[in-house]
């Protein structure tokens, strides 16, 4: 992305790769650079990839060992020897909102799990599904998902309408599985204080 004349000597993306001659940075999710859709010999691809190489990339911020293991598996060797003294690993901080568990889970009881979003596929809904139709019976535990399940974003592979169809079927269907396409923000919290585990995989996962 190039960068307009900005106040300050040193720019700080997210995903992003700056190809100008301004000092820069990068903390990232998944790959970089994100273009998933070009081949390694595509000019645009070979000119984000020597920007990210350059000395003007002063570092590299992974989110997870899992962003940084993508990294690398994408490099030469040369590559990595380059890139590796300014990559680093530091998660997203989040600080606790409680000490111990809210929701006790009594002995025999099934444990409850909680997905809310919109982006259903691209946030692991399906996996949690899945997870509940192959395990939810052996391990005992259920599942409460919040979202619409539909195709609404850029990297949702699953965009055939009777796909979706058929996994509002399944959600539907399955008795572990209080399945709700929209609620009030005051019902969402209701429920969310009533699950014990809350879940967010992502495609990765």
């Amino acid at each position: 992305i190039p960068i307009r004349p900005l106040r300050g000597r040193t720019i700080h993306l997210f995903n992003q790769v700056n190809f100008g001659k301004r000092i820069w940075g990068v903390t990232y999710e998944d790959l970089l650079p994100r273009v998933t859709s070009l081949s390694s010999a595509h000019p645009l691809t070979r000119v984000l990839r020597e920007a990210l190489f350059s000395d003007n990339c002063r570092f590299i911020i992974a989110i997870s060992d899992f962003a940084k293991q993508t990294l690398i598996r994408s490099l030469t060797q040369s590559e990595i020897r380059i890139v590796e003294r300014k990559l680093f690993v530091v998660p997203p901080f989040q600080a606790l909102t409680a000490a111990a568990p809210q929701v006790q889970v009594e002995s025999g009881a099934p444990l409850t799990l909680m997905f809310i979003g919109r982006d259903f596929f691209r946030k692991g809904g399906e996996a949690l599904l899945r997870a509940v139709e192959e395990q939810g019976e052996l391990f005992n535990f259920n599942a409460i998902i919040v979202s619409r399940v539909d195709a609404n974003d850029y990297a949702t592979r699953c965009v055939e309408k009777e796909h979706i169809a058929g996994i509002q079927k399944r959600l539907t269907n399955n008795s572990r599985i209080s399945w709700f396409s929209e609620l009030p923000n005051r019902r969402v919290l209701e429920v969310l204080a009533g699950s014990n585990v809350g879940v967010l995989p992502t495609m990765a996962d």
